[in-house]
């Protein structure tokens, strides 16, 4: 079993047993889950704009996690809380001491993206399945439409790359509306 998958598998087993994916993923060997996978098997899909990205230490200062707040502009699936939408991920910088978790997607503030987010073990939520759950919009310098891209981290290979519009339909479509 590679790492990727194990990492996976460590990460999103309770969703993955619940919801059936995890005989596919692991026969299969790792696999990139399609737009209209995610978008079943998510909580809650938000297309926004990150306002806050903030790492601490939990409370007993043995891990840092950083929890990130979109401003949402849309939310196709599920509702916020308040006015954002909070989640937490492993890994973030505190003072001059960083913490990594591999295939965990970075976020900038201003960023905007569509996540697909599913809760945690604790409760909380967080981008499903890795980097996976998470599409930057960028625009499109020859016309200026939105574009959404997943790519790997730290690499930035780009896994997908479809209009925004085209991956509102889809999640859409799999969702039956």
């Amino acid at each position: 079993m590679n790492a990727r998958l194990l990492r996976f598998l460590c990460v999103n087993a309770p969703l993955l047993c619940a919801s059936g994916m995890i005989s596919t993923r692991v026969s299969a060997g790792v696999r990139q889950l399609s737009i209209e996978e995610l978008a079943v098997h998510a909580e809650v899909i938000a297309v926004g704009k990150i306002v806050a990205v903030t790492s601490s230490w939990n409370a007993e200062r043995t891990e840092i996690f950083t929890r990130v707040e979109l401003q949402p502009e849309e939310m196709l699936k599920g509702a916020p809380a308040g006015d954002r939408v909070s989640f937490v991920q492993p890994g973030g910088r505190v003072g001059n001491l960083a913490s990594a978790a591999a295939e965990t997607p970075s976020f900038t503030e201003g960023e905007r993206v569509v996540l697909f987010l599913v809760p945690r073990r604790n409760g909380q939520l967080g981008v499903m399945a890795l980097s996976e759950g998470k599409f930057s919009i960028e625009q499109d310098p020859s016309n200026g439409v939105d574009i959404a891209v997943r790519r790997t981290p730290g690499a930035g290979q780009i896994l997908d790359r479809v209009t925004l519009e085209t991956l509102r339909s889809r999640v859409l479509a799999a969702l039956g509306k």
